[in-house]
C-alpha cells in the first residue's frame, strides 16, 4: 500500500469507532502512522479505537513484525489468522494459533496434496498420481498443496506449501512458498524455517530483527571447486543489546538452522554446503528498498528466501557493499 492510498484510507476512519481491523501484519505499522496523522493526538491504534476487537490478518507469519505491531493493538485486540489465496478461504485459525489453521473442508473445495519432495514444476503434467488426498496426509511432512474448485479450477497448484499440525481436526501451518523455497544444495530448508531460525536466535540474544532475505551465493575457491552456501542480508533494530558481527550471527544461525532442519545438518556434515555468509546492513535498507522498487503492498512483499539472487543483487546496489 503506498503513502497516498494509507492517507486515503486513513482520513475517514481516524475519528470513527473500528471494532475491525483486516490487514497483513507488514502494513499495519504504516497504517498506524497514517491514522494517528489523520486523527492527531493519540499515538496508537489500540488508543484511537478503543473498542477494537479483532484484528484479522493474512498472507504473512506476524512473528518477525509483532515487536513493531504490538504497541499498536488495544488492551481487548485479539488476532484471527486466515489463509487466504485467490482461489479462496482455505484455512482459518479456530483455536489457539500455535495449533495451526483449521482447513475448510465443508466449503466445495477438493484438496490434495504433493510431497515437496516429489514436486517438480517441469514435471506437473506427470506427479498426479503421486498426490493424495486429505485422508491420507501425515503430520511434520511438507505437502505442495492443490485445490479443485467449483469456479473451474483443476488439480491447480496453489503456490504454497503446508504442513499438518493436526489431522482430527486437519489443521495446517503455512511453510512458505514453494517458488521461494531454497534446494539448490539439497538442503530443502523454506521460508518458516528461516524464519524461526533467526526469531530464535535473536530471542536468546535480545537482539531484535526488522528484516532479513536469504539467497544462495556460488564461489570458486584456488582448486576451481565450486561451493555453495547461504547469504543472509540481516537488519537488527538499532536499540539491539550489543548487536553481533557478522560471523558471531552467522555461527548462532547455522546452529539454530541445523537444529530445525534434518537436511540442512546433514548437508552441513557432508560438506556440500559451507557454513553461512552474514551481511549485518545498517537500518533503513530495506525500508529504502521497498520505496526504490515502489512495492509496499501484500502482492509484492518481500519474500524470505529466493533460489536466485535478484532480490540480493539489489539489496548489494542499494546497500553498496564490495564485490567479494
Amino acid at each position: 500500500m503506498c503513502s497516498s492510498d494509507l492517507a486515503a484510507t486513513a482520513q475517514p476512519v481516524a475519528h470513527r469507532d473500528i471494532s475491525l481491523v483486516v490487514a497483513a501484519p507488514q502494513n499495519l505499522p504504516a497504517l498506524a502512522h497514517a491514522v494517528a496523522h489523520a486523527g492527531g493526538g493519540k499515538s496508537s491504534l489500540g488508543q484511537i479505537w478503543p473498542n477494537w476487537e479483532c484484528w484479522i490478518h493474512h498472507g504473512t507469519d506476524t512473528a518477525p513484525y509483532f515487536g513493531e505491531v504490538r504497541p499498536e493493538l488495544g488492551r481487548n485486540t485479539r488476532r484471527h489468522e486466515v489463509y487466504a489465496a485467490p482461489e479462496g478461504i482455505l484455512a482459518v485459525q479456530d483455536n489457539d494459533r500455535a495449533n495451526g489453521l483449521r482447513l475448510i473442508t465443508d466449503a466445495g473445495i477438493f484438496f490434495e496434496f504433493l510431497p515437496v519432495a516429489a514436486y517438480d514444476p517441469s514435471r506437473l503434467n506427470q506427479l498426479g498420481r503421486q498426490t493424495i488426498p486429505l485422508a491420507e496426509v501425515q503430520t511434520d511432512v511438507d505437502y505442495a498443496l492443490a485445490v479443485t474448485t467449483p469456479a473451474g479450477l483443476v488439480r491447480h497448484v496453489v503456490g504454497d506449501i503446508v504442513r499438518f499440525t493436526s489431522l482430527r481436526p486437519p489443521r495446517l501451518e503455512i511453510m512458505g512458498r514453494l517458488a521461494h523455497r531454497l534446494d539448490l544444495f539439497g538442503e530443502g530448508v523454506n521460508e518458516r524455517d528461516l524464519t524461526t531460525a533467526i526469531l530464535n536466535v535473536c530471542r536468546e540474544r535480545a537482539w531484535k530483527l526488522t528484516e532479513f532475505h536469504v539467497a544462495p551465493l556460488i564461489s570458486r575457491n584456488l582448486a576451481g571447486q565450486t561451493r555453495g552456501r547461504h547469504e543472509w542480508w540481516v537488519e537488527l533494530q538499532a536499540g539491539s543489546a550489543v548487536n553481533p558481527t557478522g560471523p558471531v550471527l552467522a555461527a548462532e544461525l547455522d546452529r539454530a538452522l541445523g537444529q530445525l532442519c534434518p537436511a540442512y545438518a546433514d548437508c552441513r556434515k557432508s560438506g556440500r554446503i559451507d557454513a553461512p555468509f552474514v551481511r549485518l546492513v545498517i537500518p533503513g535498507v530495506f525500508a529504502h528498498w521497498n520505496r526504490h522498487r515502489g512495492t509496499l503492498g501484500d502482492e509484492n512483499k518481500l519474500s524470505r528466501c529466493r533460489q536466485d539472487r535478484r532480490l540480493a543483487d539489489e539489496l548489494a546496489a542499494l546497500a553498496q557493499f564490495a564485490a567479494d
